[in-house]
């Protein structure tokens, strides 16, 4: 920003001549371009367009309404004089044509000081008193139109145009303002304007998804204020709102998405034969750290590193930058489909036909450019829960029998298991079944945690975190079923209650436990969530103990664990298969030849030539029969890992626990 230069020392070439005549008829022709941009907006607002993607339907703007509004002239009127009489007392006057820093200036006047306090005269307005005298009139129009931004009662437009003034004074006052700068900004400022009250969405998909959304805001927010009163008080800039808590950045997505007709999708293009081929079953999977994004080859396309398990290599560091970008365009900017097809692939099963050979399933994997952070930021679960949907489309166009919601696309305070996805496709989900996979990966669990108990690495009973879970009450009813001792930990007596009363006459070993202290005679412990975590859950669990985690993520840590050497941490969750038996490449961060049971569950759960969706709560009578069934389609547990790494256990454990 360079400061303001003295008449005595520009260029006379570069000054515009400052008579108060002069000066009056650029406010004049500034004046007429104003309301030449006024009148565009407001035919806009009735074109086909704006009745496509209408916001407020109801009510339907009146001739009462249109009466009311004709006051419009009176904003400009008053602007104009005001600008007359600035210039008449020694503002505005000795100006150059042009100053970017005069552009500059003024947004920052502007984002900072004017959106705060039209913010707080704005919530003075909507108390009793003052809306009665004066905001009724403006509010007094439920469905907006761009005239609407100017229909004020005249004293309220008045404090409004001495409010709006500080912006161009105060640029000119610290020695930055111009001609072509002042009408800039007063343009901008009519087009905010009339966009927030066009009472359509124009904006693009991404939008609502993007930081823009909080930086400024649209059409859809303004009549959140309109229809609701006291939310979205904002000018144009919505952090006043957010930082007072008054912001409803959920119920404008909700809006927004009505507005535009949001709906699932599949792709646009144009279909193969062999893309048109059927196929078994497919998985919808996204990253899970930002540099994760380097493993896929649709991101970083020389890289090997598909097929390897995930972890930073020196020659991620460098582009640990271009990974970020990648995240970020792809899960702000990229449209309602976000996603795109990984590969196509095959796995061969353990069964056979009639002509003796052996049962091959065809899969498809689609990755969704999404990171695990973005599952825990409440504004993206729409999001998220339509590009899911979107995949499921997109999977039964390509003729795929079953749809695995791996990872955290089945996560519960997302979508419920999938239930909410099934509602959310509800007719037009016709040949294609959805399945969280939780039902193998609570069969996974079981058995492995049966395989320690038999090789005597625990023997008398289990304590259990994240009990109530869909998974974690699976283990705990058939375990329970099994006469094991299960304590659940779980500060919610009703949900456990629940649980038990499902076991019947297996219900005396379901024990509910409220602090992990009533652990210490259990031997093996199973954690299904990352909460108690560290040297907290470390402190409950008892001497010699094994661990056999199945949370993501996982609650405890190597560096934890190296402080009991004498507590056996086990990674369960997993399944394994010959590599040699499946043309898979994306192995979702994993070695090859190692799956996560979830994703495994798919694809049992298309063998069993299930044709109704697995969601919600796990179904019992299935665990074993789908335990059998991921047996013959090639998967068996894994060699003991404990954070991803080999461990040298015997098969029997000597010692005594």
């Amino acid at each position: 920003l360079s400061p303001r230069v003295s008449p005595s020392s520009m260029d006379p070439a570069g000054v515009v001549g400052g008579s108060l005549l002069h000066w009056a008829g650029f406010v004049a022709v500034l004046t007429a371009a104003r309301i030449g941009l006024l009148h565009g907006f407001q035919s806009l607002s009735h074109s086909k367009l704006a009745q496509e993607n209408r916001i407020t339907k109801r009510p339907v703007i009146s001739e009462k309404q249109h009466q009311r509004e004709r006051v419009w002239p009176i904003g400009f009127a008053l602007d104009a004089v005001f600008m007359v009489l600035a210039f008449y007392f020694g503002i505005f006057q000795d100006m150059p044509n042009f100053r970017l820093s005069g552009v500059v200036s003024q947004f920052v006047i502007h984002a900072v000081f004017v959106e705060l306090a039209y913010y707080w005269l704005h919530r003075a307005l909507h108390w009793k008193w003052l809306f009665k005298q004066w905001h009724q009139y403006h509010h007094a129009s439920v469905s907006t139109e761009p005239k609407t931004s100017l229909s004020f009662e005249v004293t309220e437009r008045l404090v409004y145009t001495l409010l709006f003034a500080v912006t161009p004074i105060g640029s000119y006052l610290l020695g930055y303002q111009s001609f072509a700068s002042l009408a800039l900004h007063l343009l901008w400022f009519d087009v905010m304007n009339s966009l927030g009250h066009i009472n359509f969405e124009f904006l693009p998909d991404w939008w609502v998804w993007s930081p823009f959304n909080v930086l400024f805001y649209s059409a859809s927010y303004h009549s959140i204020h309109h229809t609701r009163f006291n939310k979205n008080y904002a000018l144009f800039m919505p952090w006043t709102d957010i930082m007072f808590g008054t912001s409803d950045l959920v119920r404008t997505r909700d809006v927004f998405h009505e507005a535009k007709h949001y709906e699932p999708r599949p792709m646009d293009t144009e279909l193969t034969p062999e893309e048109l081929k059927p196929k078994d079953f497919g998985f919808a999977v996204h990253g899970i750290y930002v540099p994760s994004y380097l493993h896929s080859p649709h991101v970083l396309w020389c890289t090997p590193c598909s097929q390897e398990r995930y972890e930073m290599r020196w020659w991620m560091w460098p582009l640990y930058p271009y990974a970020f970008v990648a995240w970020f365009l792809t899960s702000y900017f990229a449209d309602q489909i976000g996603y795109h097809v990984e590969e196509e692939f095959e796995k061969r099963t353990m069964a056979v036909d009639e002509a003796g050979n052996p049962k091959t399933l065809k899969g498809i994997t689609f990755t969704m450019r999404n990171v695990a952070m973005d599952y825990f930021i409440p504004y993206k679960y729409k999001q998220l829960n339509h590009r899911i949907a979107s995949i499921v489309l997109e999977a039964q166009r390509r003729n795929t029998r079953v749809v695995g919601l791996a990872a955290l696309n089945k996560a519960e305070w997302l979508n419920h298991g999938g239930v909410d996805i099934v509602e959310l496709l509800g007719d037009k989900l016709k040949t294609t079944c959805i399945t969280h996979g939780d039902t193998l990966t609570a069969a996974c669990v079981l058995q492995y945690a049966l395989d320690l108990k038999r090789r005597n690495y625990w023997k008398h009973e289990v304590f259990m975190i994240g009990a109530t879970s869909k998974i974690g009450r699976a283990i705990a009813l058939a375990l329970a079923k099994r006469h094991v001792l299960v304590r659940m930990f779980t500060q919610s007596q009703e949900r456990f209650e629940y649980i038990r009363d499902e076991a019947g006459e297996d219900s005396e070993y379901l024990v509910r436990a409220a602090s992990l202290s009533e652990g210490a005679n259990a031997d093996m412990w199973i954690t299904g969530k990352y909460k108690p975590d560290g040297l907290e859950l470390m402190a409950g669990i008892p001497q010699g103990a094994t661990v056999l985690n199945f949370a993501v993520p996982d609650p405890l840590t190597p560096e934890v664990c190296a402080t009991r050497p004498d507590v056996l941490h086990l990674d369960g969750g997993f399944l394994a298969y010959d590599p040699k038996n499946s043309t898979m490449e994306f192995t979702h961060l994993l070695p090859k030849g190692i799956m996560f049971a979830c994703m495994a569950g798919c694809v049992t759960h298309s063998a069993m030539g299930y044709t109704d969706h697995e969601i919600g709560p796990v179904l019992m009578d299935r665990l074993d029969p789908l335990w059998e069934k991921a047996k013959e389609c090639g998967f068996f547990i894994p060699a003991p890992t404990s954070f991803n790494k080999e461990l040298d256990l015997p098969e029997y454990r000597v010692e005594e626990i």
